[in-house]
């Protein structure tokens, strides 16, 4: 879309989420965005990028953690995180387009009804097939269509969305110069967080465990000056998965705490989580709130994917689950930067596994299912011991997608109230019994035939078709019984922006 004017109005608002932001477009743009929001002459910018803060060059980088828009000669190019943990929503509703970073603040602000007959996680979690095939219109009717865009920039002409995709520079070809790149794009990207012309400057925070991924981001944060760390006591399971030693190695100041099993409060602390469809198992963060504000929180989500010397590279950020993915609207409202560090450089997969099984890496193999050769290396190269970490995989997230247990009491009331009001009680549970015998017998099967295959490896084809059917059991999120629960935290969460256009003034 084109300006005739090269500025825009603002309006900044404290009942806003401190990170999220809505633009409605027309002749002359105008905002509605939270206070910590970065507001500049062409733009504005929620997040960092690996370049200096003052050229507000981010439509140009390769790595951005963050989102926003830059207007040059009038042309408004919109700008995604280089990752598919966010992205950024489109409306076009009654000749009107609006873009935002939070999507029950766009349900909110246009009036945009929620349709109870509609599927739309079954569209949302599509971004687990990367950045070519993705779903990217998540509802149409009539006039109104409704995208997720992720990871690529784009411009809006004609009621059209026509997308840019990032640069992806360099070549790495082994171990020293693909640990350059992480640790210069860290540092950059640090460096920007922090700059002293920002309304708020950001200071790095590293999560920790018993296992690979976060502990590598954790070991490339401790070496440009990260001093702190949180971790949780356990995994779901019950076991062990403290990363305070590992921290401690690091010379890490490290905060603690017991993982939640389920919300306690009664205030539906859960919906932040829920409302973007991505399941909400991230839930578990709102431990750490009171350590997230004003920090640019280092993670190691898709190192499962990125730095496994068993899986089929990709050049799209092809995921394995969407752990990560329901943060976007819990980090908008504490004020944090979001890095998963092992998405830089991910599009250059195919030879980041060429180095996770190169010769040069022996020394850092251990062998069998759990083996991270890449981040064993990083992390054990900043003078932490074997024996500490890497030995066994665990899953933190909660199921709120497997059953409204999971859910607190004031909220599985409303959930279930809600469900009765719209006529999809019956019909919800029932699926999901469905779902949980289906998922039961397919589990069971799949043990069989991978013990089968041990002693006749002529069948293995079988346990590769069984491997495919798997995706089914991944895409639950998108079922009926997820999808009613998305809503429901949809419609609950809309309360939450209170703003009026006559808020806006020219900035």
């Amino acid at each position: 879309m084109t300006l005739s004017d090269p500025k825009f109005k603002v309006a900044t608002k404290s009942s806003i989420p401190r990170l999220s932001w809505l633009a409605k477009m027309g002749p002359t743009t105008t905002v509605y965005c939270g206070e910590d929001v970065e507001i500049f002459e062409t733009g504005i910018i929620e997040g960092c990028w690996d370049g200096e803060f003052s050229s507000y060059a981010f439509n140009r980088a390769e790595n951005l953690f963050g989102s926003g828009f830059k207007i040059d000669n009038g042309i408004v190019t919109f700008c995604t995180p280089s990752h598919t943990i966010d992205g950024l929503y489109v409306l076009f509703q009654n000749h009107q387009t609006y873009v935002s970073n939070s999507l029950p603040f766009l349900f909110s602000f246009t009036g945009l009804p929620i349709n109870y007959n509609y599927n739309y996680t079954k569209r949302l979690i599509t971004l687990l097939k990367g950045i070519n095939n993705y779903t990217k219109l998540i509802y149409e009717s009539g006039a109104t269509r409704l995208y997720r865009v992720l990871y690529d920039n784009f411009v809006i002409a004609e009621n059209e969305i026509r997308y840019i995709r990032k640069n992806s520079l360099g070549e790495i070809s082994d171990y020293d110069s693909y640990h350059s790149c992480l640790r210069g794009t860290l540092d950059a990207c640090l460096t920007n967080a922090k700059d002293q012309h920002r309304k708020r400057e950001y200071t790095p925070v590293a999560t920790c465990s018993s296992g690979y991924d976060s502990n590598a981001a954790a070991a490339l944060g401790a070496a440009l000056g990260c001093e702190q760390a949180i971790t949780l006591k356990s995994a779901r399971s019950g076991d062990d998965d403290s990363g305070v030693q590992v921290a401690t190695a690091l010379g890490m100041r490290c905060e603690e705490r017991a993982r939640p099993d389920r919300p306690q409060s009664p205030d539906y602390s859960e919906l932040e989580f829920l409302n973007n469809g991505m399941g909400g198992g991230d839930f578990v963060f709102t431990v750490f709130e009171d350590q997230l504000e004003g920090k640019i929180c280092l993670t190691g989500y898709n190192g499962d994917k990125l730095w496994s010397p068993q899986t089929p590279p990709d050049s799209e950020l092809i995921r394995g689950g969407y752990a990560g993915s329901s943060l976007s609207e819990f980090r908008q409202r504490v004020g944090f930067i979001h890095i998963p560090v092992p998405v830089i450089a991910a599009r250059k997969h195919h030879q980041i596994q060429k180095i996770s099984n190169s010769v040069e890496m022996d020394p850092y193999r251990i062998g069998g299912q759990y083996d991270r050769p890449i981040a064993r290396r990083i992390i054990e190269n900043m003078g932490v011991e074997r024996s500490l970490f890497g030995h066994s995989k665990k899953a933190v997230t909660i199921g709120f997608i497997w059953g409204p247990k999971y859910l607190s009491s004031e909220s599985r009331k409303d959930f279930n109230t809600f469900l009765k009001n719209n006529g999809q009680y019956s019909k919800n549970y029932l699926s999901l019994a469905v779902f949980h015998v289906c998922n039961y017998f397919y589990w069971l099967q799949r043990g069989v035939l991978r013990r089968a295959t041990r002693i006749f490896p002529s069948i293995k084809p079988l346990l590769n078709i069984s491997d495919k059917l798997l995706q089914r059991f991944k895409d639950y999120e998108g079922t009926h019984y997820c999808n009613l629960l998305f809503i429901w935290a949809l419609e609950k969460s809309k309360v939450r922006y209170g703003i009026e256009e006559s808020d806006a003034r020219p900035e």
